[in-house]
């Protein structure tokens, strides 16, 4: 179970009924009171045979809102005990349950048919009249506005809700707005994409926004994410992507596991908040000890365990071990995940074939893996196999295999004729790098490298192919190994490009600046531009200089170079080693740039000398046209704001995502226009300890062994306990025989000892256990 879809239907059509706060007065939630937990009352009620505290509590559980997590076979079991006693509400959940989760059911549930039940609740609303439950006619509405149920009736359905919203509305009035789970159905019923669900247009964002909020600030675990997502999303109010943590958070503390989903998707995406990997790691921890196989929008949890443990940084350590296990636990669940991908028709682009990063894996060795390219290339032959099941396998697999071929034929291969046409496919296959795509310009740099192309290059040459290649593809953890191969066997010196990103070594901006120096005489414009971004951005031992920023900049601008133009606009419209130029004039610097860029501005890949046929713009390339517009939209019109902040806020967040999660440069920038709009939290240290602690203390509950160890390692901790059992009983007995004969005292000391030394060993194994999660 994943989040739901980010994205929702905004209709045209849609009235615009009278906001809570008119209906309310100044009345507001009592804040003072408990934890709101209905269900509570609901699971005492239901002991003393109230049908309808039954129902509710089963559909609490139904939800997630009571459990750790959602609980379907109790519900129905529930709802199985209130239909066989006649209660309708329990029927038509049975019939619901039967249609979604068929394998839950038993022969025989479905004792009335769906026009049985239609008939009783129609009986039940006009039994009532006036006073009919919102409820019950919510559930009617659902059953005629169901094509598939034999009853549809449109008409009559969405008359239905809509005087579902007026009952619950009336019921809310009563209760001077008191009531969270009220405000969470009004929400629901209110929203758009809901609404066009069920066939009904008479939805309103902003009006689901504002239920929603009544119901959060309350305390109703659903009510909570939703109003995050919505300002996320910006569905019915306007993007904050900070409140949109904010409002995270406090779904997380509630317990409800889609707050743990939706916490770990702001972490893990810098969503409104710094990245940080630890915090996903623990909570996507949690939600697996819990049973979710799905993250965020539609990933396979297990998949984006293994990425941060293959990538490691914000708060994480590289650990190829453990990701090699979470990619082979992720093959499991992948297949129906890019099946339901391929059925919605939208692209995820973080859904990639497994065996892809475990051909990577091997190929490179290390943290905790032995080197093995025969295993690399039997992964990625796998992966390739697997295709139409996994997703898509990269250009960087196929280049592995081809270097395989090229280099270890002889570990691939028995026979000499074998190895010999594997060598000869694989050049032939390299030679071929205009169809590589995204490494073609490596695949290119690697034949010149190994005298293998038809030309000859000059060793500083290629070292430049390689750097800007490598600069262009350093989040890519593999493709930067391989350029660093290559670099090595050219005895490159210092490589400014590991310096100025920390691949490999501690990012050091004094390092990145001597190294881009040495070569700044090559005049190449890739140079010019990222000493520029040092002196622009500053720290990692390096003082910030604005007028060096601009002397860089400029010398690459006077060649043309549209990355260094765009650097130099932002010094003069930022006032970096210049005189800030007013607003208006430094947009229309702004504009001018992004025009000469013909059509696709900075998308023109022959003017600014990109990779050869690359498909997708590059990392300081792809986002600089819209974040210009962006630039200008925030400076230029702030009254805007609230009309276009969603662009606004997608464009920077994506910023940061993109190049900004690797390159200081894009990450000052747009962190920079971000807390313009306060949209930014910079987290201090510890913020949130108690609610992590409570997930780590919740996962060690749930998990009988600590999660990172390996299957030898559990048998050995059991055989080890087993033993010291076996030890500790004798011990024991040897003890209270020595304190019988040599005195009460004495007994009870080595009684004690033996409870120390068992005590240290718990804490010995439960504090290893935590290191390992870190």
């Amino acid at each position: 179970v994943g989040t739901p879809s980010l994205f929702s239907y905004r209709s045209a059509h849609h009235t615009r009924p009278t906001a809570p706060a008119l209906l309310f007065g100044s009345a507001k939630p009592n804040m003072e009171e408990p934890k709101w937990q209905p269900w509570v009352k609901w699971e005492e009620l239901a002991k003393e045979g109230d049908l309808e505290a039954q129902h509710r509590l089963a559909l609490s559980i139904w939800e997630g809102w009571s459990t750790p997590y959602p609980d379907p076979e109790r519900s129905i079991e529930l709802w199985r005990k209130g239909a066989d006693a006649g209660h309708v509400k329990s029927m038509f959940k049975l019939w619901r349950s039967e249609r979604i989760l068929p394998a839950f059911m038993v022969e025989g549930d479905r004792k009335a048919s769906i026009k049985e039940i239609a008939s009783k609740l129609e009986a039940e609303i006009e039994g009532k009249g006036k006073k009919a439950d919102a409820e019950t006619v919510q559930f009617l509405s659902e059953i005629l506005l169901d094509k598939s149920s034999g009853e549809y009736d449109a008409v009559r359905g969405r008359k239905l809700r809509k005087q579902a919203r007026q009952l619950y509305t009336a019921t809310l009035e009563k209760r001077k707005g008191q009531d969270a789970e009220i405000c969470y159905h009004l929400g629901m019923l209110y929203s758009e994409s809901e609404c066009v669900t069920h066939g009904d247009f008479d939805g309103n964002n902003e009006l689901s926004f504002q239920f929603l909020k009544m119901g959060a600030e309350m305390g109703c675990p659903p009510a909570l994410f939703r109003v995050s997502e919505s300002y996320v999303t910006g569905t019915g109010v306007s993007t904050n992507l900070a409140l949109g943590y904010t409002w995270a958070v406090k779904a997380a503390k509630t317990g409800f596991y889609l707050g743990y989903d939706r916490l770990a998707y702001h972490y893990y995406t810098g969503m409104g908040v710094q990245k940080n990997y630890l915090k996903v790691f623990k909570l996507l921890k949690l939600l697996r000890a819990l049973g979710a196989e799905a993250f965020g929008n539609g990933n396979s949890l297990t998949y984006v365990l293994a990425i941060i443990s293959y990538n490691g940084g914000y708060g994480v350590i590289k650990n190829f071990k453990f990701a090699l296990r979470h990619l082979a636990l992720s093959t499991s669940v992948m297949p129906q995940l890019v099946a339901i991908e391929k059925a919605s028709g939208e692209s995820n682009n973080d859904l990639k074939n497994p065996f892809g990063m475990m051909g990577e894996i091997f190929f490179m060795g290390g943290h905790g893996v032995k080197r093995s390219v025969k295993e690399a290339v039997t992964s990625w032959q796998e992966g390739e196999k697997q295709e139409a099941r996994m997703g898509e396998m990269g250009d960087g697999h196929r280049v592995g295999r081809y270097i395989a071929a090229i280099e270890c034929a002889d570990v691939l291969y028995s026979t000499p004729e074998e190895q010999q046409n594997a060598r000869r496919e694989g050049i032939a296959s390299m030679k071929k790098y205009k169809s590589l795509s995204d490494f073609a310009d490596f695949a290119e740099a690697y034949l010149y490298a190994r005298d293998l192309h038809s030309q000859r290059e000059s060793r500083d040459a290629i070292i430049n192919r390689l750097l800007k290649w490598k600069d262009s593809h350093h989040a890519d953890q593999f493709a930067v190994y391989l350029a660093d191969r290559e670099l090595k066997d050219l005895f490159l010196k210092q490589d400014p490009v590991s310096f100025y990103y920390g691949l490999g070594v501690e990012r050091d901006f004094k390092k990145a600046e001597e190294a881009f120096l040495a070569r700044a005489d090559s005049d190449d414009p890739f140079i010019l531009f990222k000493l520029g971004c040092l002196y622009y951005v500053g720290g990692y031992g390096l003082e910030k200089n604005g007028k060096a920023a601009v002397k860089w900049f400029k010398k690459g601008a006077r060649k043309g170079d549209r990355r260094c133009q765009f650097g130099l606009n932002m010094c003069y419209v930022n006032g970096v080693g210049c005189t800030a130029l007013p607003t208006q004039q430094g947009l229309q610097q702004m504009v001018q740039l992004i025009q000469e860029g013909g059509p696709t501005g900075f998308g023109d890949t022959a003017e600014l000398g990109l990779p050869h046929e690359t498909v997708q713009e590059k990392a300081d390339l792809a986002f600089v046209r819209g974040f210009v517009q962006v630039w200008g939209f925030v400076r230029v019109r702030p009254d805007l704001v609230p009309e276009r902040m969603g662009t606004a806020v997608e464009v920077l967040t994506e910023t940061i995502e993109g190049p900004g999660a690797t390159d200081p440069f894009w990450h000052f920038l747009a962190v920079t226009e971000l807390q313009r709009l306060g949209q930014y939290v910079e987290l201090e240290e510890g913020e949130n300890k108690e609610l992590f602690d409570h997930v780590v203390e919740t996962i060690l509950k749930l998990e009988k062994e600590e999660p990172m160890k390996t299957e030898q390692q559990q048998k050995e901790r059991k055989a080890l306990k087993s033993e010291g059992e076996e030890k500790g009983s004798g011990e024991k007995e040897e003890a209270e025989q020595k304190g019988a004969e040599e005195g009460e005292e004495q007994g009870e000391k080595e009684g004690e000892v033996e409870a120390s030394k068992r005590e240290d060993e718990k804490k010995e194994e439960e504090e290893g256990g935590e290191k390992e999660n870190a």
